[in-house]
């Protein structure tokens, strides 16, 4: 599932509202987010082991430890690739945030001063009010049990 909008629409704040939701329940969640911006990531450039692999000519370095993993990559990976490393790492739900123009159900984020409009497989809308989006920030928290089954099945099975 797609949460798409422009910046700081809130797409962030609708993200980490379903990621909580899902993760209560049991299911293992993943994000995919979109850095639109020019600049680069920023990526580990210091003096630490990981950073001397890559500028030594490692494309990627995978870092490990103490219950958790990092992976470094020194180029833009294309959404394939991406969908396919959460296979990997069993991700029943996938929230990616950005990407406008996917072909993955959607669920667009309002701003009270700009709307989108022209994107395809759109599920839903969430924004202020006066937007007329079908959930409101004002309610939301009431009506996560509906967004929720929205999102759960409009979601597709990556493959």
């Amino acid at each position: 599932m797609q949460i798409v909008g422009w910046s700081d629409s809130g797409k962030t704040v609708l993200t980490e509202k379903l990621l909580t939701y899902f993760q209560k329940k049991g299911v293992v969640c993943g994000t995919i987010k979109h850095h639109g911006k020019q600049e680069k990531l920023g990526l580990d450039q210091g003096n630490t082991d990981t950073a001397k692999h890559r500028r030594a000519g490692a494309r990627s370095s995978l870092l490990t430890g103490a219950g958790e993993s990092q992976l470094n990559v020194d180029d833009s990976l294309s959404m394939v690739k991406m969908l396919r490393l959460h296979l990997v790492l069993e991700t029943e739900l996938l929230l990616i945030e950005g990407f406008k123009q996917e072909k993955f159900p959607k669920i667009i984020v309002f701003d009270k001063n700009k709307q989108i409009s022209g994107l395809n497989n759109v599920c839903a809308a969430v924004g202020p009010s006066a937007t007329g989006a079908d959930f409101s920030w004002e309610t939301l928290e009431k009506e996560m049990d509906t967004l929720g089954e929205i999102v759960w099945k409009k979601s597709e099975i990556i493959s």
